[in-house]
């Protein structure tokens, strides 16, 4: 597998997880392929949620994509409210 990544990411990650950040990924490639590149990467640790198509095709929109995460964000955002009061 071929690909370039921006010169210091796993710095960057690793800052915002430090930070208590919580990162996703958004993506309109096949969910199942960009875990896998993740993991194939030692980056799929730094990330909370990972949401992209699906195989069957109901999900193949970014903006589904997209949705999804806004929905996942509400719900870890509000688990932190009630677990740590923030």
């Amino acid at each position: 597998m071929k690909m370039k990544f921006i010169k210091g990411i796993r710095e960057i990650l690793s800052s915002l997880k430090q930070a208590d950040k919580k990162l996703i990924v958004a993506t309109s490639k096949p969910e199942k392929f960009s875990t896998q590149i993740l993991k194939h990467f030692d980056l799929y640790d730094y990330f909370d949620f990972v949401a992209g198509a699906t195989m069957d095709g109901s999900r193949s929109k970014k903006s589904r994509c997209y949705w999804l995460c806004f929905r996942k964000k509400r719900k870890l955002k509000k688990s932190l409210r009630n677990n740590y009061g923030r």
